[in-house]
């Protein structure tokens, strides 16, 4: 679970440290933007991981409904600010989930 954890922190790090180089090459805002994308992906990966392993189940079906939801809701064109705000709130969520999974192996 701790790899869970590695690679989850380094999924939600990625567009920050991206955006951080921003600073110097502007170019790299856009790339920020697009790894987000890939944050989402690896961050979905993750949580099939902990569900196969066994931790934390009704959190990560929490987890997966919002998923569903947000992408039921893009499918089918539903237009609303709550479209830019769940994606962050899912990784915030997930990572929760993976921080207290992993403290309380510990």
């Amino acid at each position: 679970m701790k790899i869970l954890k590695y690679v989850n922190v380094f999924a939600v790090g990625l567009p920050f440290l991206i955006a951080l180089l921003g600073i110097i090459d502007n170019d790299l805002w856009f790339w920020a933007a697009y790894s987000t994308m890939l944050t989402g992906l690896l961050q979905v990966i993750i949580a099939l991981s902990a569900l196969i392993i066994g931790h934390n189940r009704k959190a990560l079906y929490i987890y997966f409904t919002g998923v569903i939801s947000y992408f039921f809701c893009m499918f089918l064109k539903i237009d609303g600010c709550y479209l830019y705000i769940t994606p962050v709130l899912l990784a915030i969520f997930l990572t929760i989930i993976i921080h207290k999974t992993t403290s309380n192996e510990s």
